[in-house]
């Protein structure tokens, strides 16, 4: 038993001396370089980037579904009249109300209608 007691009292100090709290400060952690000139470093600032982006996106494929809906209404016009329209206000009646007719270029000969 005095054999054992001296290792069970340096056991004891080891342990206890490993469990005391630090005074220093903390490493500071790292976080993977600097930030780009130009990025966003603010998460906020990023979701509403990407929320313009699908705004574009969104502009897009609304103008496309628009384009759509004016070829049928130029065709919908040439079949009841016989003739193209002279001009895009010839399909009002045809097409929703909304449609900014003026973002569209339109060709009366041959009634091909595109996007500005």
């Amino acid at each position: 038993m005095k054999k054992i007691l001296p290792f069970l009292i340096v056991a004891l100090m080891l342990s206890l001396s490993a469990c005391q709290k630090k005074t220093g400060t903390p490493p500071i952690p790292k976080t993977g370089g600097a930030v780009k000139a130009g990025s966003a470093a603010n998460p906020v600032e990023n979701y509403v980037n990407g929320l313009k982006g699908y705004e574009g996106r969104a502009k897009g494929a609304q103008a496309e579904v628009d384009l759509g809906d004016i070829r049928t209404a130029i065709q919908t016009y040439q079949m009841d009249n016989g003739r193209y329209p002279a001009s895009l206000d010839a399909v009002k009646p045809y097409v929703r109300a909304g449609i900014d007719l003026n973002r569209f270029r339109y060709n009366s000969a041959d009634g091909s209608v595109s996007l500005k």
